[in-house]
């Protein structure tokens, strides 16, 4: 990998209380993430960014490599060939990523983030082109997904568990992972088109139990039960919550036209203006008609129904980014006179129990949070990274004191 483009700050604050500012601890542009100089086809890179308690993570093109918390220093750094897709969350500190040049992402190797080594890898054996694909971590099974189908490895030595050909009309259209595997068996023909929601067991493949659903599944966040995000093409209109033992509906709910849900085409676990936790889901409408004002909304899992709605100043234009340690978190875009904030809010209310300024220039830190692919927070760390960087100067990840 490159050299890193690195900030590594001193005197950084570690506390909590209001008003106090978050530094930015780590900035890596292309050239850090291997993208090539020139015309090299290969020279671009999908980032992937994970935080555990003891190092941030960071997947670039030619290696995952491993930075101190305070981004100070590089732990470690794990070689590969060709990173063409990765999981969106660890599961007990341990990520899969896809690997494969172009046309072909057809080899799997599992990571420990927290030892830096590489337990296996294993070649799919493709025969078709797939240029991007799902990894997803499930139990005891990592699960690689393409346009063609699916397969499982076992998570301890990489064993080949099962196969999932996607025949002339049916085919897995997404996974959800963590301690339960939650798939999306679509069939489309002609003009008729029906969607299941499946769990599945993690080293046979054997359906435990299935659920229709009406439209597209756009999002399933990881979550203790599933919750999965339905609507036309790549707009969510609601999500249902359904019993992980039994796949019945628990709660159904509803969003507003203009909600500003998005998610990968690729990876229903990555998505935007979405987080699930502490019993509930927050997202935001991408406006409120009689004020002009987009305000972050909480949604109770259990019965569908709006928990609250946070008024009052500096409560407009939240973007919810992570769920942690009892606490909902937020970004809120600055404006002309004053910055970026970083903001803690309690589940239960909705009251904001402290704002941090986020550090760096103004305008620079505005326009990152308004266009990065992804801004998400775990591990205490706010985590700014795009989907695909092309060019070695091009900013490719941000990583902030949380």
């Amino acid at each position: 990998m490159g050299t890193a483009l690195v900030m590594a700050l001193a005197g950084c604050g570690g506390g909590s209380d209001n008003g106090s500012e978050r530094s930015m601890l780590l900035r890596l542009d292309g050239r850090a993430v291997g993208v090539a100089d020139g015309a090299d086809p290969s020279g671009w890179a999908k980032p992937r960014v994970w935080a555990t308690d003891s190092v941030v993570a960071v997947a670039g093109h030619d290696a995952v490599t491993g930075y101190a918390k305070d981004g100070r220093a590089k732990r470690w750094s794990v070689p590969l060939a060709d990173v063409c897709g990765a999981s969106a969350d660890p599961v007990d500190g341990r990520v899969a990523v896809m690997l494969g040049s172009t046309p072909r992402c057809g080899r799997v190797a599992l990571i420990d983030l927290r030892t830096g080594t590489k337990v296996w890898e294993r070649t799919l054996g493709l025969t078709e082109n797939v240029a991007f694909a799902q990894a997803v971590i499930g139990g005891e099974a990592v699960v690689a997904r393409w346009l063609g189908g699916a397969t499982a490895l076992s998570i301890r030595d990489g064993r080949r568990l099962w196969n999932a050909q996607r025949s002339r009309w049916c085919g897995f259209d997404g996974f959800s992972g963590g301690e339960t595997l939650v798939g999306t068996w679509v069939c489309r023909r002609k003009a008729m088109e029906r969607t299941t929601v499946q769990r599945l067991h993690p080293r046979t493949g054997r359906v435990l139990w299935s659920r229709q659903v009406q439209g597209d599944v756009i999002a399933m966040p990881a979550a203790p039960q599933p919750v999965i995000g339905v609507g036309d093409r790549r707009r969510v209109s609601h999500f249902v919550v359904l019993d992980g033992k039994t796949g019945a509906e628990r709660a159904r709910i509803p969003l507003p036209s203009g909600n500003a849900v998005k998610c990968e085409t690729s990876d229903p676990l990555l998505c935007a203006n979405l987080v699930v936790g502490g019993g509930a889901l927050y997202t935001k409408p991408s406006a409120v008609e009689s004020t002009g004002q987009v305000s972050l909304v909480a949604f109770d899992l259990a019965t569908g129904r709006r928990k609250w709605e946070p008024s009052g100043s500096g409560t407009d234009f939240l973007q919810p980014v992570g769920f942690e340690g009892g606490r909902l978190l937020a970004v809120r875009e600055g404006t002309r006179r004053q910055g970026a904030t970083l903001v803690e809010l309690a589940p239960d209310t909705g009251r904001i129990l402290a704002r941090h300024d986020l550090e760096g220039p103004r305008r620079q830190v505005n326009t990152l949070l308004r266009q990065a692919a992804h801004v998400r927070y775990s591990g205490a760390r706010l985590l700014v990274f795009e989907d695909l960087v092309t060019k070695p100067g091009h900013e490719a990840v941000r990583i902030f004191e949380g």
